[in-house]
């Protein structure tokens, strides 16, 4: 290898969000952790969640200017992984 691997970026989609019109442009489940962009903190994503009435970052701070989120996507289980059977592990 000739240098350290760039992270994996998900692709995601951006939605804006507009404070003055929060019904329409904010996450349609509350409390479900989404990606939030904050243009102070350009170039980051951090994991957030809307509370109704204003978003916050995962560990409950509102000091965040949100102006766009994008749902986080989970991959699948991987194959023979049954996710559904407690205790249940990752075959070998």
């Amino acid at each position: 290898m000739t240098g350290p691997t760039p992270p994996i970026r998900p692709a995601v989609e951006w939605h804006p969000f507009d404070y003055e019109d929060k019904a329409a442009t904010a996450p349609k489940h509350h409390y479900e952790p989404v990606w939030i962009a904050d243009p102070d903190t350009p170039g980051r994503a951090d994991i957030g969640y809307f509370d109704g009435y204003t978003f916050r970052l995962w560990g409950g701070s509102d000091d965040v200017s949100v102006q766009a989120w994008a749902e986080i996507t989970y991959p699948a289980y991987p194959p023979g992984f049954d996710a559904d059977e407690p205790g249940d592990t990752i075959p070998a």
